[in-house]
């Protein structure tokens, strides 16, 4: 993810930053309340003839907390860091 920010004072001074995070999705849920290995989908029903049915669209598992059904997994920050100019 690559970021810029810039920011004037009252005296007319600027300030210009550009920063790079490299970020990484992990299993574990943002509530430990759910194991990692919860399935987040439910599974799909499929009707008689073998077809899926018009309701059977992937839905969120209702074994997921509140909280893990909003926000879901965990990221982690692996870097972060300011770029110069010619990184840019």
């Amino acid at each position: 993810i690559r970021a810029y920010g810039e920011a004037n004072n009252a005296t007319g001074d600027s300030a210009k930053c550009w920063i790079e995070a490299v970020i990484q999705r992990i299993p574990a849920f943002i509530d430990p309340q759910n194991a990692p290995e919860t399935a987040v989908a439910a599974p799909k029903i499929m009707g008689s003839t073998g077809a899926l049915t018009s309701s059977s669209n992937a839905t969120l598992s209702t074994q997921l907390s509140d909280v893990n059904r909003v926000l879901g997994r965990r990221f982690r920050v692996v870097s972060f860091r300011t770029l110069k100019p010619d990184e840019i």
